[in-house]
């Protein structure tokens, strides 16, 4: 939050208009807001959910329209800083599969250049509990490693 900057919008207040060039990248703190594409809402928005990443990542116009529903408190970064915070967290997520790579004895016989590659292409992902992972039968889409917690 130390490189956001909080954002007030009223009832109705236009928040982001779509085909326009914009390069902010907003979560939503409290309140709501609803999304209109062609001017047809299509989705409702409110507290923890984000917007405007296409237009920041791809520096394209605003895919829709957002407008306030509600009393909104909207925190929003700048592109740069999110192109910032982006590449030191695919920095940071590189070297912890590196390190988990070699921990695990299936890697060892790999060399390093091979660990390399490995970690450059390994997502994480968080899984909440209860959810289903893959089932028996099903015909695997990766190779799942767990880091932290179980799996029944």
């Amino acid at each position: 939050l130390e490189h956001m900057d909080f954002f007030e919008f009223a009832p109705g207040d236009l928040v982001v208009e779509q085909g326009k060039m914009g390069n902010t990248f907003f979560v939503i703190h409290s309140g709501t807001a609803e999304v209109s594409v062609n001017d047809k809402v299509c989705n409702t928005l409110s507290e923890g959910v984000t917007f405007g990443g296409i237009a920041v990542l791809y520096h394209a116009p605003r895919t829709a329209t957002v407008r306030a529903t509600s009393a909104c408190g909207i925190w929003g970064a700048n592109g740069k800083t999110v192109h910032q915070v982006m590449q030191e967290a695919a920095v940071k997520n590189y070297a912890e599969n590196r390190r988990f790579l070699s921990s695990i004895e299936l890697f060892g016989s790999l060399t390093d250049e091979q660990k390399n590659c490995v970690s450059e292409v390994c997502n994480t992902e968080m899984i909440r509990a209860g959810v289903r992972v893959m089932t028996e039968g099903d015909t695997p889409a990766a190779i799942y490693f767990v880091k932290k917690g179980k799996l029944q």
